[in-house]
């Protein structure tokens, strides 16, 4: 509960001092290049519910976007899951969580951090969470394993995926949680119709009927025979 107080407290406070900010332009942008299950980190990370859980995954996306910054990725345990009664606690991994860091040209510390979807000056950081870190990958570590990854091609990567997935996210723009989503923001809503115009979405939606019409045609014919 004083965690959740604390957080209460110095979440507006960074925003009001400019010490948190959410996702800059120039990053959606990066992001708009990054793909992973035929969707763009764009949308993928400006969707809060596809964020809980999948720090490891969505780091990565950030990483392969920002490959010409100072960055590393920090492995830590942090208190907003080591404080959590609700989490299972038996396994001694069960805090374990990753954060991406970067040292800009001028020598701040920020953080991407991707449930929270803000980026958070350093210092903040570590009043809010109170990291112990475990682990810190380099740079040239991150590079090395994001080629490797890229040489592996990924099974998500279906033509068809986003005709799935996109009608459900969109069912969730008035949840409260998804900020990105809200009235006079509406980034999330922006990256989802700037890629559906890109990649002719209501050709594919007929596309993908037409494929599956004839699929069930041909069943039919077998099954009679």
């Amino acid at each position: 509960k004083l965690y959740q107080k604390k957080v209460k407290t110095l979440l507006p406070y960074g925003f009001q001092i400019k010490k948190i900010q959410p996702y800059d332009e120039e990053l959606i942008q990066k992001l708009r290049t990054v793909y992973e299950g035929g969707l763009p980190a764009s949308i993928l990370l400006l969707r809060h519910g596809m964020l809980n859980g999948h720090c490891y995954d969505r780091d990565l996306l950030i990483a392969e976007a920002l490959q010409d910054r100072n960055i590393q990725f920090v492995y830590a345990t942090i208190d907003g899951i080591r404080l959590n009664p609700k989490v299972e606690q038996d396994n001694p991994m069960y805090a374990a969580y990753c954060f991406l860091e970067q040292t800009t040209k001028d020598g701040r510390h920020i953080i991407y951090d991707t449930s929270m979807g803000l980026i958070i000056d350093k210092s903040l950081y570590w009043l809010l969470e109170h990291p112990k870190v475990r682990k810190i990958n380099s740079k040239a570590e991150l590079a090395k394993f994001l080629d490797t990854k890229k040489q592996k091609p990924s099974e998500n990567d279906d033509e068809y995926i986003a005709t799935f997935v996109l009608p459900i996210l969109e069912m969730y723009y008035e949840n409260q949680d998804e900020w990105y989503a809200k009235p006079g923001i509406e980034l999330l809503q922006r990256e989802v119709e700037q890629f559906k115009k890109k990649n002719h979405y209501e050709q594919l939606v007929k596309d993908l009927r037409e494929d599956m019409a004839s699929r069930d045609s041909k069943q039919k014919i077998l099954k009679n025979k």
